[in-house]
């Protein structure tokens, strides 16, 4: 690594300028704006990517110096990197597919991202975030949808920050967010949805009701999962089938240990048999499958 680049020294504007050569790396003629005007100067930048290099590659490490506006620093190929990253996290079950799919559907030519493709990761600002919020208001986004596709924008920021191209994530403008209102039903209404599922069929329904857990969590209820003692730990969720990915982690890895309510273990007794109970199996099929 010691050898790993050279110097060159030229004439232009009737001074002396300086190249640092990194072969098929690139070449580095200034340093944050400032032309190299010195071999000192140049010797000194070049033992710090040289250093650099050890810990991130040669690559990298010539692109940490490359003016802002260059193509290296584009906001489009840095996209694609993140989204390449994030599925891998798909992959794990640490985040959810849907997310990725948005994500490239934005990231897309022609998606919400569009505005940022040919910036530099250097140019995301206050004033630039302003003007995506029109931008994206020409393009009738707007309400919830624009709120996503900004904090979508801002958890790629924060991953540029991860991998070191920036220092801080930058400060963006932020959309109003919209109101929402929910809508619950009342104890009579979801006991009335309740009765009118068929009683082989109800399980699965009266978990989500009574413990509170989401569907994707009450799916993957097993008989591994009962304490023996009325209560229930809940560690799992399903991960989506089309990446094969089986079960994962429930949402934000707290595992829940819950009381069985009474109409739910009575139910569980009625439709689980024992056998099943000793094989951990399941404790919700779909008696159609």
């Amino acid at each position: 690594m010691a050898d790993w680049g050279v110097i060159w020294e030229r004439e232009g504007d009737g001074a002396k300028r300086f190249v640092l050569d990194f072969g098929r790396c690139g070449k580095i003629y200034s340093h944050k704006g400032v032309r190299l005007a010195s071999r000192e100067q140049s010797q000194a930048l070049l033992d710090t990517i040289r250093i650099l290099a050890q810990e991130i590659g040669k690559q990298a490490a010539v692109d940490r110096f490359a003016p802002t506006a260059s193509k290296r620093h584009r906001i489009g190929p840095w996209l694609e990197r993140w989204l390449a990253d994030f599925e891998q996290q798909v992959k794990a079950g640490e985040r959810a597919l849907r997310t990725l799919r948005e994500y490239r559907r934005w990231a897309t030519s022609g998606g919400h991202f569009d505005y940022w493709r040919n910036r530099s990761i250097h140019a995301v600002g206050p004033l630039a975030s302003r003007e995506y919020l029109t931008w994206l208001r020409l393009r009738d986004v707007t309400g919830k949808t624009t709120w996503n596709v900004v904090a979508g924008f801002h958890a790629f920021l924060g991953w540029l920050v991860e991998v070191e191209q920036l220092a801080a994530v930058p400060r963006i403008a932020w959309p109003k967010k919209p109101r929402s209102n929910p809508m619950t039903i009342g104890p009579n209404t979801q006991r009335a949805i309740l009765d009118a599922i068929p009683d082989e069929k109800r399980g699965v329904f009266l978990a989500m009701a009574l413990l509170c857990i989401r569907p994707s969590e009450a799916v993957e209820m097993t008989a591994r999962q009962l304490r023996g003692d009325g209560w229930i730990t809940i560690d799992v969720s399903r991960a989506d089938r089309r990446l094969n990915s089986g079960t994962k982690a429930v949402k934000n890895e707290e595992p829940k240990t819950l009381p069985i309510p009474d109409e739910l273990g009575e139910w569980l007794e009625r439709w689980v048999p024992r056998e099943r109970r000793l094989a951990g199996a399941r404790l919700f099929t779909n008696p159609n499958s």
